[in-house]
């Protein structure tokens, strides 16, 4: 079946879930659930060609979004995505090099379901087009092969049919109206939480800091679109919430934004640990969501412990403690002092900091940089434990 301009749904044709204010949109919308998938073509293939199929294709679905990309576009994509894990030009030259001797180009098909029928009858559409495009071949598709994908929209089609039944017909509007503020809470808290729990600190341990300067909005990983950046979780929070506020410095990174239920107030997360609602949508401008409390740390105990593994072990377990977030994910895995170390460990204060340093004296006793010059950041609260790290590795 193919779409044909008269065809209508409860008179209407939605496509798009936020058209969607009562029941007959609701209705129009489970009828057009969009699908989308990939097709990709083998390397070389002649994108003149696959041009070509994608007008027969646009001609066959005019409702369909159809979109082309290249080889180039690919490993642009492939830069933009993954590029920060690439430290050096050389690396990235040869990189992009791998990238372009293996990139696809591919046809990007957005659709709603209705208008592909069955799985066969899209078939029937697309293979006259690629037995006419000889200099392309097709290799596979991506996400989902159409009559999955088709079969799959089927069963999400009845569940958003009960859902229009439930929230439109047995829903009173004030019912509606707080599920709906419910369900928008949900949503902010998720991706508030989300981005700080799986994506920062990835990213700070591949940039040795949240942003390259001082506190700011939309600072470093805020801006940053790439695997481990935060900018496309923040654009999602800012069409749900309206607004997002996200900072980052070297050493702190907060995200908040206003609850539908309580506009005055505000969800965030932090660099710190912290994660709750606040009295302030803005909390996170000052880099955390609440005061972080002073840690106080009695190393009196470990000081009168015999052996340096022993006395740095004890100090590590009390960081562990009483830190709100783990010594080992602010030390990372022990390795040589290098710069790119040491300007770690800077963003870090107090007994942190401290600990950071002595992390890198155990690595190696041989290392570039001598163990006395990486110690002589550290502060002087605890002679005997600046006097461990110079000395080294245990």
């Amino acid at each position: 079946m193919r779409y044909n301009e008269s065809q209508k749904f409860d008179a209407l044709n939605i496509t798009d879930e936020k058209d969607v204010v009562d029941y007959a949109t609701c209705m129009s919308y489970a009828q057009n659930l969009p699908i989308n998938f990939r097709i990709i073509f083998k390397h070389g293939s002649n994108i003149q060609q696959i041009r070509d199929i994608q007008t027969g294709l646009q001609s066959a679905y005019p409702r369909a979004t159809i979109v082309v990309k290249t080889e180039d576009d690919a490993v642009a994509q492939s830069v933009d995505i993954y590029g920060d894990s690439v430290h050096t030009e050389s690396d990235m030259e040869k990189w992009k090099k791998d990238l372009a001797a293996r990139a696809t180009p591919k046809i990007e098909f957005t659709a709603p379901a209705v208008d592909l029928g069955s799985g066969q009858q899209f078939q029937d559409v697309l293979t006259p087009l690629l037995d006419k495009a000889t200099g392309t071949s097709f290799e596979q598709y991506s996400g989902q092969v159409p009559s999955s994908a088709l079969t799959g929209a089927a069963k999400t089609k009845q569940m958003v049919e009960e859902h229009c039944e439930r929230k439109y017909k047995d829903m009173s509007a004030a019912e509606r109206s707080q599920a709906e503020i419910a369900e928008a809470d949900g949503a902010i808290k998720s991706l508030v939480r989300g981005g700080l729990m799986v994506s920062a600190p990835t990213y700070f341990s591949g940039h040795a800091s949240y942003a390259p300067g001082p506190l700011a909005l939309n600072s470093g990983i805020c801006s940053d679109s790439g695997a481990w950046g935060l900018k496309r979780s923040i654009d999602q929070l800012t069409t749900v919430a309206g607004v997002a506020y996200c900072y980052a410095s070297q050493s702190a990174l907060a995200v908040s934004a206003p609850l539908k239920s309580d506009p005055s107030k505000g969800y965030c997360a932090d660099s710190n640990g912290y994660e709750g609602i606040v009295d302030s949508p803005m909390a996170a401008q000052q880099g955390y969501c609440v005061a972080p409390e002073v840690k106080q740390y009695d190393l009196s105990s470990c000081q009168q412990i015999s052996g340096i593994r022993q006395r740095w072990g004890c100090v590590g377990d009390q960081l562990n403690q009483a830190a709100q977030r783990r010594i080992s994910s602010i030390t990372g895995p022990y390795a040589a002092p290098d710069a790119d170390k040491i300007k770690y460990c800077k963003t870090l204060t107090g007994l942190e900091a401290d600990y950071c340093y002595v992390s890198m004296t155990q690595a190696y006793r041989t290392a570039a940089i001598p163990n006395a010059q990486v110690c002589a950041n550290m502060s002087n609260m605890y002679p005997w434990f600046k006097a461990d790290c110079i000395e080294g590795r245990p």
